[in-house]
């Protein structure tokens, strides 16, 4: 029996597969590393990784616009795990609500991959027109499970814009690397220090 979301997402795929033969405009969407700031190594199993989606290249003021998108992120479970996720720019909201009229979300996780969807309820072309040409749809976080290089790639990638006519997408993935948290060296004292007081423990018991 199908379920609301699968429905809701056929309806957009199915919207945007019947859109006109030509493609508006490419626009590009990219992974880009939140948290650590910088682009910092990931340091510890059960740090977190915050993944911010960008799209840009769309039109400044002017089309192409995107009122909906859904996209399948896809990433090695040897290495991260998913935590949680958010559509918009957790600050202003969402770049796809310009007249507030809100818009359908759907985050679906499964093993290895991580489904995000959102449909604009308000479709007027002349209202997206005001979108900027740059903004985050999504942010992503993960945990780090495990040491090594990784990367956080695409599936599936669907844009459309108010008249559904579909948005072709350039892709950056994410290359992600993780590394074991480093003992300070006051730490490293410490240790030792308990591993001698042991030795001597014993050393008195013979």
């Amino acid at each position: 029996m199908r379920t609301t979301k699968q429905t809701i997402r056929t309806w957009i795929i199915a919207a945007l597969a019947a859109c006109l033969p030509a493609l508006a405009p490419a626009a590009t969407v990219s992974l880009v590393q939140v948290s650590p700031a910088g682009g910092e190594t990931v340091v510890g199993l059960g740090s977190e990784l915050e993944v911010a989606v960008v799209v840009s290249g769309l039109g400044d003021g002017a089309a192409p616009s995107l009122a909906a998108w859904d996209l399948t992120l896809l990433f090695d479970t040897s290495y991260l795990a998913y935590q949680s996720a958010e559509i918009g720019d957790g600050i202003g909201g969402s770049e796809l609500d310009i007249a507030g009229a809100g818009t359908v979300e759907l985050i679906t996780a499964g093993s290895g991959s991580l489904n995000l969807v959102e449909l604009a309820l308000e479709a007027d072309p002349l209202l997206f027109n005001t979108q900027p040409d740059a903004f985050q749809i999504a942010s992503v976080v993960f945990s780090v499970d495990g040491f090594g290089s990784s990367e956080i790639g695409f599936g599936t990638v669907v844009l459309g814009d108010p008249l559904a006519v579909e948005i072709s997408a350039d892709l950056n993935p994410l290359s992600v690397t993780t590394a074991p948290v480093p003992i300070p060296a006051a730490a490293w004292l410490f240790i030792s220090g308990l591993g001698l007081l042991g030795f001597v423990r014993r050393k008195r018991r013979f």
